[in-house]
């Protein structure tokens, strides 16, 4: 029934050249944080564009739908008003005992509105026309959306729970694009996942995020060695992925606070599942570019290790990781790293350690901007593979207190 419901109503919007995306799961209401108490679930919905809504509408009432049956004459004629102006985001409509609900951005409500925008420019692309009659989503959009469900980005306070739904629905463009770039790629199936360990600790990395090399544990311990003599120190993982050196200093130093940073959804949430699985309760991941704004501002870093992205965008790749993974901005690919010099400089408490992992001649082509900017290197260590090193980087006393002086981040932008 269902089926022959979705299609019939599919082929009547097709008659009038109107596009519809049957939305996934039945708890979309929840999700936006719009469902009322006692409200009946319906039993599809499918959203269209705003400027086909009455167009939709109409054509489903000449295919033997009734709009909102349950409600008075009065009611019903309201609810066509809202409609014609746009003021309402949706209609239910009813045919043989299956509700179908039509929804749109409306004008009252600007930002879900443009939240909904986004979610449909973002599903559209992978979608593709289903048993109901009606495109839908492709099984990687569908992931992503349960997975920026529930990882937002960091840098706030406290917020309002229907700013949280919103925020979140405006990031799941990147989610989906995130998902079905890895899937065009070749990352498939998603689900899919590779183990391997770091002393006790277990790392799963699903397809698509970075895997560990064998030089991050590597990595991990010349981190630890390059610690700070402070106590309780901050340390920073930049370009995380699933964790592995995060979880790694974690474990070895239990009185630190790891952080651990990126910028795809689905590492995080990888890197979160370990840290859980390993029962560390001293490190955090959060999504986001580089450092915290507010760990930069607050200048309590003690320590900040990184691999992200530096390869330049013509350099052959044989690793089986993923392109954003690898490949980092600008022709050189440095310029990631060049802008994690540049917050370093100004996060790190005096003495605080940067350790990046580089090839010797990148390592060259930005000492000058780190040694200007008032980092200075203390060491390198060889790395598993001959290509790479690791070098040791210390703030010096008064670098970041005189950038701060003249008009840098200071204690007084935390919010």
């Amino acid at each position: 029934m269902a089926i022959a419901s979705t299609r019939r109503a599919a082929s009547a919007l097709a008659l009038v050249h109107v596009t519809g995306l049957l939305l996934p799961e039945q708890d979309w209401d929840d999700r936006l944080g719009e469902r009322s108490g006692g409200e009946t679930a319906f039993r599809a919905s499918v959203l269209v564009k705003s400027r086909d809504r009455r167009r939709a509408l109409k054509a489903l009432e000449r295919s033997g739908w009734r709009l909102e049956p349950d409600l008075t004459h009065r009611w019903r004629h309201l609810q066509r008003v809202a409609v014609d102006w746009n003021l309402s985001s949706r209609a239910r409509l009813d045919h043989e005992g299956f509700t179908l609900e039509l929804r749109w951005s409306s004008a009252l409500r600007r930002l879900r509105a443009t939240t909904l925008d986004g979610v449909g420019h973002a599903l559209l692309p992978a979608a593709a026309p289903g048993p109901s009659g009606f495109l839908e989503p492709a099984p990687e959009s569908l992931l992503a959306l349960r997975d920026v469900s529930r990882t937002t980005p960091a840098g706030r306070g406290p917020v309002h729970p229907s700013a949280l739904a919103r925020e979140a629905w405006l990031s799941l463009a990147e989610g989906i694009r995130e998902r079905w770039s890895l899937a065009r790629e070749g990352f498939l199936p998603l689900i899919a996942t590779t183990t391997s360990r770091s002393g006790d600790i277990e790392i799963r990395t699903p397809s698509g995020v970075f895997r560990p090399w064998g030089l991050s544990e590597r990595l991990a311990a010349t981190a630890i060695d390059s610690m700070p003599a402070v106590s309780r120190p901050l340390v920073v993982d930049v370009g995380t992925g699933s964790g592995l050196i995060a979880l790694t200093i974690a474990s070895v130093r239990p009185d630190a606070t790891v952080i651990g940073s990126d910028v795809s959804p689905l590492a995080i949430r990888a890197a979160r599942r370990n840290a859980a699985h390993a029962g560390l309760h001293n490190v955090r991941f959060w999504r986001g570019s580089l450092l915290d704004p507010r760990l930069v501002a607050r200048r309590q870093i003690s320590l900040i290790v990184s691999n992200i992205p530096s390869d330049p965008p013509g350099l052959p790749r044989g690793s089986g990781d993923p392109r954003h993974g690898l490949v980092g901005s600008s022709g050189d690919g440095l310029d990631l790293v060049r802008q994690l010099i540049d917050q370093a400089v100004d996060g790190l408490i005096p003495g605080g350690r940067l350790v990046l992992m580089l090839r010797p001649h990148q390592w060259s082509k930005i000492r000058g901007l780190a040694e200007g900017a008032g980092l200075t290197q203390t060491s390198e260590v060889a790395s598993s593979l001959a290509e790479f090193v690791f070098y040791v980087l210390e703030s010096d006393s008064t670098a970041g207190v005189s950038r701060i002086a003249g008009g840098g981040a200071g204690p007084s932008s935390v919010p």
